[in-house]
Parts: C-alpha cells; sequence; structure tokens
C-alpha cells in the first residue's frame, strides 16, 4: 500500500474521531444544562414542601439540592403507590405538595387517587431535558390551611434562589 494512501486513511479516521468527540461534547453540555435547570427547579420549591415523584431517577440526578425537601418516591415496590402515600401520616397532615412528573402523567391511576383524596392541582410547569418533566403543585384546602395552598401555587421554579438547608426527612407509607 502506497504511503499517501495511509496518510489519507489516517486523516480520514483522525477527523472521524475528532468529530465523534466533537458531537460528544455537545450532548455532555445539553445534558449538564438540562439537568442544571431540573437542579434550580428543584431548588425554587418553597422550604416545607414535600416533593414527590414518581421519576424514579430524579432523586439521583437532584440530591444536591432535594435533601432540603420532604420527599419520596412513589409507584416502586419500596414505598408503594400514590394511594397508600396520600393515607399515611406525612401527608394527611399537609395541605400542599409538588408532585415531580415525566410530561405524560401523572397517570389516570395517580391523579384519581389525588383527586379522590381532596388534592387539586393548582400550578404546573415544564422542565425541558430529554424526557419533559413536569412540576405539579397540588393543594389540599380541606385541611383549610390557605397559606400552605398559596405556597403550592407558588412552588413552582419563578425564582431559584439558594433556600436554607433542612434536616432531611422522609415521607413513607406506613
Amino acid at each position: 500500500m502506497p504511503i499517501n494512501a495511509i496518510a489519507i486513511v489516517a486523516a480520514v479516521v483522525t477527523m472521524a474521531g475528532a468529530a465523534v468527540q466533537l458531537q460528544g461534547v455537545r450532548d455532555l453540555r445539553a445534558t449538564k444544562a438540562g439537568y442544571e435547570r431540573l437542579i434550580r427547579a428543584t431548588e425554587a420549591i418553597p422550604d416545607g414542601q414535600a416533593v414527590v415523584t414518581d421519576v424514579w431517577w430524579y432523586p439521583a440526578v437532584t440530591a444536591s439540592v432535594l435533601f432540603q425537601h420532604q420527599s419520596v418516591v412513589v409507584n416502586v415496590p419500596e414505598t408503594g403507590t400514590v394511594t397508600a402515600l396520600l393515607a399515611s401520616p406525612g401527608m394527611t397532615a399537609r395541605s400542599a405538595m409538588v408532585f415531580v412528573t415525566d410530561a405524560d402523567g401523572p397517570s389516570s391511576e395517580t391523579a384519581q387517587a389525588l383527586e379522590q383524596a381532596g388534592w387539586r392541582e393548582v400550578s404546573r410547569q415544564r422542565v425541558a431535558l430529554w424526557r419533559d418533566i413536569d412540576f405539579v403543585g397540588f393543594a389540599h384546602p380541606a385541611e383549610g390551611l390557605q397559606a400552605d395552598a398559596d405556597a403550592a401555587a407558588q412552588a413552582l421554579p419563578h425564582d431559584v434562589g439558594m433556600p436554607t438547608p433542612h434536616r432531611i426527612q422522609e415521607l413513607r407509607p406506613e
């Protein structure tokens, strides 16, 4: 094989490798920017608000700020269903929460359970990622705590200031 052919093949392979690397860096930058938006949205949830999610990877991605809120992942074997959670003492005393779900959710079963338990949707904001994530504020006005219901309506990321840390607590069904 002539030297010119080897040089051409080497140049093509090198350029192809550089193109793949460049695309990888672009993808990584876009992914990190999306996760940063998710973290900012989580930071904007008012202090003391419970965060309920059916997105299994959400706590891992937002662990740096999620610890500041009571939180639970539902619809997994370790924690049970939304119905079980809503009946737990940790939720029956609440009048506001934020439900983090994918853009197709909450599922019809979850929505029905929330409605039957007296929760109503008061706000919704979408964070665009590779899979859109919705932050849905819910209020339970039957509890009569209007301040918490107002907080749920404001629980979406408008101001992304750093909230003060709270001790780690979990909401788990009994």
